[in-house]
């Protein structure tokens, strides 16, 4: 790299992010990073001990960094002074995180309803999805949302021109809808959703 340069290089390798510059290296271990199409979003790890900051950085023009701003970044950056955060999961251009309370947030692109606020807009700071304070599991697909409450049920919304959301219909969903009960576990794709359930069996609809 040339030395004069003020680039950055980040490559992500076993969860360990190396910051290459002209002034030499710098290693940041990050733990339980979720890697969408050009950006990352992942805790912090010093130590053994995973701290409950939220950091990303990579492309930003959808907001989906969540710094209240659309700039891409090429190094991770702190998403508030928050110190709650459980549970983060990026779509292709939008992210869903849990705090340990319970409730919900997105950010990022929003003009397929992925992110589950009532309105088809882009936001580029957590927003937090309903008031409810009982979701426990989420997974973010290209353009939809999935997310499990602690009860089982399993609930939608974002785009759905292939089904991905499993309601029949293919209209989309600008909030949380009811899919299936008796749910343990859920994962997306680009198009996809698979999920198990609590008797053991496995379910998939979308893109097929």
């Amino acid at each position: 790299m040339d030395g004069s340069s003020e680039k950055k290089e980040i490559r992500l390798l076993s969860r360990r992010v190396f910051f290459k510059s002209a002034s030499g290296f710098a290693l940041a271990i990050f733990s339980r990073v979720s890697l969408a199409q050009a950006f990352y979003v992942g805790f912090w790890k010093k130590r053994v001990v995973i701290l409950p900051n939220l950091f990303t950085w990579g492309l930003g023009t959808s907001g989906q960094l969540g710094d209240s701003t659309a700039v891409s970044k090429s190094s991770p950056i702190m998403i508030g002074s928050v110190t709650t955060w459980s549970r983060i999961s990026a779509g292709a251009s939008h992210v869903v995180a849990l705090r340990s309370d319970g409730s919900l947030w997105a950010w990022g692109a929003g003009t397929s309803w992925q992110l589950g606020i009532g309105v088809a807009a882009n936001r580029s700071s957590p927003s937090q999805v309903g008031s409810l304070t009982d979701w426990w599991k989420i997974a973010s697909g290209g353009t939809h949302t999935l997310a499990l409450k602690t009860d089982g049920s399993l609930w939608g919304w974002g785009l759905n021109t292939s089904g991905q959301l499993g309601l029949g219909p293919t209209a989309g969903q600008w909030a949380p809808v009811f899919n299936y009960s008796d749910v343990a576990a859920v994962s997306a794709g680009q198009d996809v959703v698979m999920f198990k359930k609590t008797d053991g069996s496995l379910w998939v609809w979308g893109l097929g």
